[in-house]
């Protein structure tokens, strides 16, 4: 997902073409809240619950992650970055995370 997003922002604003206004942070979200669901997945697959340690290491990857993709595109011609974007980065990737834990949490108690 990481490899997808990094060639995703590699191309032009030109390639891309013009969104409703808006419209790119929902992208933002949705892109960076599957890569949140990825993450929580690697972080959280021991089953044993979540120590603070494994979310701040799975907030701060995701930072690091979404502020080099937002570096990258203003190296891009016609790309920019902005900050909005990498907070609609990092709202997904909480969400997407919480949703996976809470889905890991439940899946726990459901068990026979």
């Amino acid at each position: 997902m990481l490899v997808l997003i990094t060639l995703q922002s590699a191309l032009s604003s030109a390639m891309l073409g013009a969104l409703p206004r808006g419209m790119d942070k929902v992208i933002h979200f949705l892109i960076f809240g599957v890569t949140g669901w990825l993450g929580a997945r690697a972080v959280f697959y021991n089953g044993k619950g979540a120590s603070s340690a494994q979310w701040v290491l799975l907030l701060i990857a995701g930072a690091l992650f979404a502020a080099f993709d937002e570096w990258h595109q203003s190296l891009v011609p016609g790309r920019y970055p902005d900050f909005w974007d990498w907070c609609a980065d990092m709202a997904g990737i909480l969400t997407f995370g919480m949703l996976y834990f809470r889905t890991l949490i439940s899946k726990e108690y459901q068990s026979p």
